[in-house]
């Protein structure tokens, strides 16, 4: 009983692909942000009356950690990928609601291009020392690819899971 409760107040893989979505750019955003605020920050701290040779080494050892954060977004990805995939299975569905996937699907789209064009305007933004250009191509390659193809992304997460939610058979609810 508690199961079937459970079964039936779960929605559609829209919201989680939503969430996938808004999570991804979440995090390549601050990751852009703060790679672009170390670079800016970087000359007048190190350059100083204020920097001792302890605080310029610790400041210079922090930017190695850069792309340890680009896998880091890679990984993230993959999970959120295998687990919507997963929760796919254990949603009960009916073919006759292909119409709202189908909607979903075209939402879903455009928000990833919305998501892109927003990462892609902030790979705009110059500074004093640097451009976020050049933080995205120095330091996160990996997080451009994936935003730079956000919406193919939305599109065959949105796909697979419905393939996986349909191809069930029997368990119409």
């Amino acid at each position: 009983m508690l199961f079937d409760r459970r079964k039936a107040n779960k929605k559609a893989q829209v919201n989680d692909i939503i969430f996938t979505l808004v999570t991804i750019t979440s995090i390549a955003m601050t990751m852009l942000i703060a790679g672009f605020l170390y670079h800016e920050m970087k000359t007048p701290l190190t350059t100083t009356d204020i920097a001792t040779n302890e605080s310029t080494t610790a400041y210079n050892a922090f930017g190695a950690a850069f792309p340890m954060f680009d896998l880091s977004l890679f990984f993230i990805v993959v999970a959120l990928t295998i687990g919507l995939l997963v929760s796919s299975l254990f949603i009960p569905s009916n073919p006759i609601f292909i119409v709202i996937n189908i909607v979903g699907f075209c939402v879903l789209v455009y928000l990833g291009m919305v998501f892109a064009n927003l990462y892609g305007v902030m790979l705009d933004q110059t500074g004093e020392n640097t451009t976020m250009a050049a933080i995205a191509t120095q330091y996160y390659p990996i997080t451009t690819y994936i935003m730079q193809n956000l919406p193919y992304i939305a599109a065959v997460l949105v796909l697979f899971a419905s393939i996986i939610m349909y191809s069930k058979s029997g368990e119409y609810n």
